[in-house]
């Protein structure tokens, strides 16, 4: 019954990855073929401006200027992936993988799913939409959602520890006044 429910888990996350991907990818296509020359913004706050983008498609090129190649991209996207999945589950063997940080690590990890698909297919990555002085796509606010979610579901967890912590300290206190 556990191993059922486990597959059924597998299958429901590889559906929903599977749909962020599709959305991602149809809304690209359809942005490049009927609005490639569309340019407009509120005072570059919000808007939607077609922007193939080939340089700054990383923290690495974008906010450190290292230049990393699309290949060691594509390793680093990779590699996250992997790590996520461990980071996942070792919040499951600890009990701490709640459904706030289970949506938060859903949403990450179909953004760099898009991200590697962005970087084989688009030789880039297509954005569309203006905001706040960025031009992002829907791969960026997976991203940002992902991350903001695994932050808030991490406080608990956190809290927590520090609580079993504490706890565990106090005991070994009051063992060593007992001697």
């Amino acid at each position: 019954m556990e191993h059922t429910m486990k597959f059924m888990e597998q299958r429901k996350k590889i559906i929903i990855l599977s749909v962020m991907l599709v959305t991602d990818q149809f809304i690209k296509c359809i942005m490049n073929t009927f609005f490639r020359d569309f340019d407009y913004s509120f005072h570059d706050l919000i808007g939607l401006r077609v922007y193939l983008n080939q340089d700054e498609l990383s923290i690495f090129n974008r906010e450190l200027g290292l230049q990393v190649s699309m290949n060691v991209l594509v390793f680093i996207n990779i590699a996250a992936f992997v790590i996520f999945e461990y980071a996942i589950w070792l919040l499951k063997k600890d009990g701490s993988y709640n459904k706030v940080i289970k949506i938060g690590f859903l949403l990450l990890e179909g953004g760099m799913v898009c991200s590697l698909i962005d970087k084989i297919f688009w030789k880039g990555s297509l954005d569309y939409m203006i905001v706040f002085h960025s031009i992002v796509d829907l791969k960026d606010i997976y991203l940002f959602a992902g991350a903001a979610l695994c932050i808030i579901g991490l406080v608990p967890v956190a809290a927590s520890q520090k609580k079993r912590s504490s706890h565990k300290e106090g005991e070994k206190i009051w063992r060593n006044i007992k001697k």
